[in-house]
């Protein structure tokens, strides 16, 4: 409408110039908004020039990001944010929620046909407050569009729990809104688990069983929801403080892991050639390494997986996945948490349908 009767022109730099109507969606909504911004401007002045006028201006958008790439959705919203007057925006892109202010967001979410909106309320130290935005925010905007989330500690679980889900579910993560997060360390806990509760967003926490790892996923659910992680059926921590590493080793993955190793070095000895190759050195963690006593080939395999943890998580997923014996396709603590997840796909899917009706 802020069109008609006229012709707007873009060029870009030397590049040949064209009307807006040539242009994409993305150009011409971005060129709307600065033809609107131009006008607005225009008459706001005209309101201060007028000693008597009142004026209030307010600037409704929705998803103003469609059809931008990031960089633009970014640029954009500078754009809108120097815009006078007051501002509401709906949005779905984690890059506008990445520059906006927290205290700003309102968040909408629909159960059971029942629309709640939410606002953040900060709490606890500064410290923790621009924490959540250098750790959460900043990178993982898109885990506040989830259905529900899963926090896990690494690389290893965040490119492995996914092959396990679409073998569960039999559709990816991301078909039915769950965000699998690797929160970059057993210390991260807090700045997600915070934003989480503040939206009211379901979780779930895949963790080690290390004493460290334990005591870190402890401490954050007591800071957060005041609560004994142990009462909790959302959190599942693997036994006899295993990593996930041992954990499938533990379980009888042994040759399984193997066998992918050997596939993916193109060498059919290559766990032997290890052994043989650092059997005596140091560890990274301290201590040497002794392949020659009981169970010091299994010890040499997990060293091996320790030091090559994003290189073979996902071969070794999609190996297990597709063996002949059904039992055996999903590990044990792995189809306890999709199990638990299952009671929550329901209302889910009955969402996704809901939205899509």
């Amino acid at each position: 409408d802020l069109n008609k009767g006229m012709d707007i022109v873009m060029q870009d730099g030397k590049a040949a110039s064209f009307p807006i109507a040539q242009h994409g969606y993305g150009t011409r909504s971005w060129i709307s908004f600065l033809t609107l911004s131009a006008f607005v401007e225009n008459q706001n002045q005209k309101l201060k020039d007028d000693d008597e006028a009142e004026q209030f201006i307010m600037l409704t958008m929705e998803e103003p990001e469609a059809h931008l790439h990031p960089q633009a959705q970014r640029q954009l919203f500078e754009q809108i944010s120097h815009f006078e007057g007051q501002k509401i925006v709906s949005t779905h892109s984690p890059s506008i929620i990445a520059q906006a202010s927290l205290t700003d967001t309102i968040y909408f979410s629909k159960h059971d046909g029942k629309t709640s909106a939410m606002r953040y309320s900060p709490s606890g130290a500064k410290e923790d407050k621009e924490k959540i935005f250098r750790e959460v925010i900043n990178t993982r905007a898109d885990l506040l569009f989830s259905s529900a989330v899963i926090l896990c500690e690494g690389i290893t679980e965040e490119l492995a729990l996914p092959v396990y889900f679409v073998k569960y579910f039999g559709c990816a993560p991301y078909s039915l809104g769950v965000s699998i997060v690797n929160i970059g360390g057993k210390d991260n806990y807090k700045p997600f688990l915070s934003l989480i509760r503040n939206f009211d967003i379901p979780w779930f926490i895949f963790s080690d069983g290390e004493a460290e790892a334990i005591s870190a996923v402890s401490s954050a659910i007591r800071q957060v929801f005041d609560k004994d992680y142990a009462t909790l059926k959302n959190v599942f921590i693997l036994e006899n403080g295993d990593d996930y590493e041992k954990y499938l080793i533990h379980e009888g993955y042994s040759d399984l892991i193997i066998e992918v190793i050997c596939e993916h070095e193109g060498d059919t000895e290559y766990l032997d050639s290890y052994i043989n190759r650092m059997k005596g050195k140091k560890r990274k963690g301290g201590g040497y390494r002794d392949y020659t006593k009981e169970g010091g080939r299994q010890d040499a395999l997990v060293d091996l997986c320790h030091e090559h943890k994003t290189e073979y998580a996902l071969p070794v997923a999609k190996k297990l996945v597709g063996q002949a014996d059904e039992n055996k396709r999903i590990p044990s603590k792995v189809k306890e948490l999709l199990s638990a997840l299952e009671g929550r796909i329901g209302a889910i899917k009955a969402h996704i349908l809901e939205d899509e009706a």
